[in-house]
């Protein structure tokens, strides 16, 4: 199958090749490099959450925990906060009832699914004896902050879920298929998630 702005050529030995088509008035070499410097910036947003996702884990197992959903869903914390046993699935994801008379999805979480089993199993509600206040609170001392170009405010709890958003746009630009791992109705929506402040 060719491939979308390729052109098939064939060498001496009659095998086929990819001989690239360059567009003269394509992507300049300044825009490559601003796409790769985003790209390898929003990268090290994630890598630096992955370690304060480590760091929540020793500081509280549950934090943790609410933290990795946050983290492996782009959940919002009202999202993860009033998760019940029924919700959990018997293999550990999540029916994640979205907030805002959004869309429900399925989340299924890299650290916490044999927590959510535990839980599902004991019929305990993973969270009750948290608030967004306190998540706020320990999510600030853990130094987990994303500044967006949407908002003139730091982002604490809802951190995760734009770069979650950030990091899943390198990988698609499709806004509609974002929008629905997010849970949102529309695809205007999205927008106002993962586009980070630059300095």
């Amino acid at each position: 199958m060719q491939k979308r702005g390729t052109a098939k050529t064939f060498n001496n030995a009659g095998k086929s090749s990819l001989k690239l088509n360059i567009n003269p008035v394509s992507t300049t070499s300044a825009q490559i490099t601003t796409l790769c410097e985003t790209n390898k910036s929003l990268e090290m947003e994630v890598e630096s959450l992955l370690e304060k996702l480590g760091q929540a884990f020793k500081h509280s197992k549950i934090l943790g925990h609410l933290l990795d959903i946050q983290i492996s869903g782009g959940c919002r914390i009202s999202e993860v906060l009033k998760i019940t046993p029924k919700d959990i699935t018997p293999t550990g994801s999540i029916l994640i009832q979205s907030a805002k008379k959004g869309n429900q999805r399925i989340v299924t979480t890299s650290k916490s699914s044999e927590f959510l089993l535990m839980c599902r199993k004991l019929n305990i509600t993973p969270f009750m004896d948290y608030d967004r206040f306190f998540v706020y609170r320990e999510y600030k001392k853990l130094g987990i902050i994303f500044v967006s170009k949407t908002s003139s405010k730091m982002s604490i709890t809802h951190a995760p879920r734009h770069i979650f958003t950030a990091s899943n746009r390198i990988t698609t630009k499709d806004e509609t298929t974002l929008s629905n791992a997010l849970g949102q109705k529309t695809k205007n929506m999205s927008n106002r998630y993962g586009n980070k402040e630059e300095n």
